[in-house]
């Protein structure tokens, strides 16, 4: 023991070797130490033996303190990791205890196996094994198994995607049709995941309406089926898939996948018309130059819980009775839109937005809103309080001249009208029928000049 703590007492080597004797004396006989005269006296190797044992005990006490502290910190943190509030786990905590209590050297190897996962809801059962180390005092060498209760935790989410499908109703609603099927090879044997319901007229004759359903990531196929619908559009998103406008006894039928991602404008049969959505094809631009000869127009569009309602035009000129250019809708609900072009100047423009229930975009149903700009400057930013049309014409650029707006607007008016209709049908009659008659046929016969001179 004086190897171990020798800076316990100072004393020269040959009262250390007296106390290691006088200890071993005490120790063997379970008696009070005896006096030894090397030492000079028995009160002094008294003292030494006595303060030399208390720092002993101290030590080993300590030692054992902090073991056991380490123990029970040790199965707290485990008990919290791998078992619920309540489970019935004294048996492996009194094992990790005693193992740590016991033997500084032990060795714990833990293993988790997780099993039994299913989609959605995930069952799992842990099993920790605790390996004592064969060299540790009073134990040999074992294995114990303890099972922690099988518990349920919350679910992971089913990643799917939103679709919506709004509808606008004629007044047969009943003969409204239509389902959603997996894969896209355009039969429909396939397992039917999505579908309609009966449309009573009493509900539904000329009424708008939109369902949602959350799907997963795969290929679908879409059947739509009416006689004489007014409108429909299946997005996700807030991105169209497609919509059907003015169907007249037909199934529309279109294979799409999910999640969805736009496409580019195709028009196959060139009459300027996107063949997917039904709009025109995006203005184009080509060949002008921003600031000179077009201006940057911006359209931003809020849709409220009704998308499929919402409809909107551009013309060029005062009013709608000039060329459309631009347009767009049928939209999905509650989804922002935003058009870019730059549009020919100097020019007059008027933009059309229209509401198929007369409620605007807001705030009946839902809080959309429009606002129309050129570059920084605002045309004009609606609340969406409009009801079933609002109209706004504007010229770009906006600081037009008085002028130039006259010349712009006037020509197209009164001089490709009016005057092409007044000379090419009532001119023609009058000179080619009377006066031709009349002067041919009565001078020759009776009042010839030559013929009156000679009588």
């Amino acid at each position: 023991m004086s190897s171990i703590h020798p800076s316990i007492i100072d004393v020269d080597e040959e009262q250390q070797s007296g106390l290691a004797q006088s200890y071993k004396s005490h120790v063997g006989n379970n008696s009070a130490v005896k006096s030894n005269s090397q030492f000079g006296g028995t009160d002094i190797s008294e003292r030494l033996v006595v303060a030399r044992r208390k720092n002993v005990f101290m030590i080993v006490t300590l030692i054992l303190f902090i073991g056991i502290v380490a123990a029970i910190a040790v199965a707290m943190a485990l008990a919290m990791q791998n078992k619920p509030i309540g489970a019935d786990s004294r048996e492996a905590d009194q094992v990790l205890l005693e193992e740590e209590s016991n033997s500084s050297s032990s060795n714990a190897d833990v293993v988790h196996e997780s099993d039994n996962v299913t989609s959605g809801i995930f069952e799992t059962e842990t099993r920790s094994t605790v390996e004592i180390d064969k060299f540790s005092p009073g134990f040999e060498e074992m294995s114990v198994e303890t099972a922690i209760p099988t518990y349920n935790p919350t679910p992971s989410p089913t990643i799917c995607i939103p679709l919506e499908l709004g509808i606008i109703f004629d007044n047969n609603a009943n003969q409204t049709e239509w389902k959603i099927l997996k894969g896209a090879d355009g039969t429909t044997d396939n397992e039917v995941v999505w579908q309609s319901t009966s449309y009573d007229a009493t509900t539904y004759d000329s009424k708008a309406v939109t369902h949602q359903k959350c799907l997963p990531p795969q290929m679908y196929t879409f059947v739509f089926t009416d006689s004489d619908a007014r409108s429909y559009v299946l997005s996700s998103e807030g991105n169209v898939i497609v919509t059907g406008m003015s169907i007249d006894s037909k199934n529309d039928i279109l294979a799409f996948e999910l999640p969805f991602e736009v496409p580019e404008p195709v028009d196959k049969d060139g009459d300027g018309v996107e063949d997917r959505l039904g709009t025109l094809m995006p203005y184009d631009s080509s060949g002008l130059e921003e600031g000179i000869d077009c201006e940057p127009f911006r359209l931003e569009l809020q849709t409220d819980d009704s998308g499929v309602e919402t409809l909107w035009r551009l013309y060029e000129g005062q009013d709608d009775s000039g060329e459309m250019i631009a347009d767009g809708g049928p939209f999905a609900s509650n989804s922002n839109y935003v058009y870019e072009y730059c549009l020919k100047s100097p020019n007059i423009y008027t933009f059309y937005i229209y509401d198929w229930a007369s409620d605007g975009l807001c705030c009946v149903s839902g809080e959309g809103y429009f606002m129309l700009t050129t570059g920084d400057e605002v045309i004009v930013n609606s609340t969406g309080e409009f009801g079933g049309t609002s109209s706004t014409t504007f010229t770009l650029p906006t600081d037009l001249d008085p002028s130039v707006l006259d010349s712009l607007a006037t020509p197209s008016v009164s001089i490709s009208l009016t005057p092409s209709a007044a000379p090419s049908v009532t001119p023609k009659k009058q000179p080619n029928n009377k006066p031709s008659k009349e002067a041919t046929i009565t001078p020759t016969e009776g009042n010839d000049p030559k013929k009156e001179n000679q009588a």
